[in-house]
């Protein structure tokens, strides 16, 4: 099945992720992303992505395989009913999986106007699957994720309009790193950054060069 997904390494692919708000009575999907994307993958520069982040992101592109660097842009779901209130929580989930037993830690950056404001590391659950005669194992991160940014992003939109939101979210990215722990090498990349657009939700790969 490796083949069939094309945001991956030799190592490990990407299945999907959700940021997902959870209020008193309902769910409701924020963003959503999977592995499905066109036949041929559109390309975007180092150059073009490294203002948004620090040297990170430089160090890393040197150290990693060349085809486990990728850039999603992703539009963000914020037109859902949704009161800021205390009991509200967000989960942010993504998974992977790999036919390779690993012991992988994830590690996720969050910048705003290129500075490093949020860093989160966890290891990731591995679960074994099989598919017909092929055993492979999924790979597992669900962190809690940063209501404050979401209410304030709400807030934005409410008081001021979607501009203002599309403004805070052209200098607000993230840099999602998987790492193998047993040799402490990158197996993976995930540059991101999101966009708000009303009543319009959806997603682009490309691979970075």
């Amino acid at each position: 099945m490796m083949p069939l997904r094309r945001v991956s390494s030799e190592k490990i692919a990407f299945l999907y992720s959700l940021i997902t708000c959870n209020e008193e009575h309902q769910s409701s999907t924020l963003r959503r992303l999977t592995f499905i994307v066109p036949n041929v993958m559109k390309e975007i520069s180092l150059h073009n992505l490294k203002g948004h982040f620090d040297d990170n992101l430089v160090n890393l592109y040197n150290k990693i395989p060349a085809n486990a660097f990728y850039y999603v842009k992703s539009w963000i779901n914020l037109d859902f009913d949704h009161k800021i209130q205390k009991d509200v929580s967000y989960d942010f989930d993504y998974t992977f999986y790999s036919p390779f037993v690993m012991d992988i830690e994830m590690t996720s950056i969050m910048y705003i106007f290129g500075k490093p404001i949020v860093v989160m590391q966890c290891t990731l659950s591995r679960t074994e699957a099989t598919d017909g005669s092929s055993k492979y194992y999924i790979y597992q991160a669900k962190l809690p994720y940063d209501s404050g940014f979401i209410d304030e992003l709400t807030r934005l939109k409410n008081k001021y309009g979607y501009k203002l939101v599309q403004k805070v979210l052209e200098n607000q990215t993230r840099l999602i790193i998987l790492t193998d722990q047993q040799t402490n090498d990158p197996i993976f990349a995930l540059a991101r950054k999101s966009e708000y657009v009303p009543n319009f939700t959806g997603y682009q790969f490309c691979r970075v060069v």
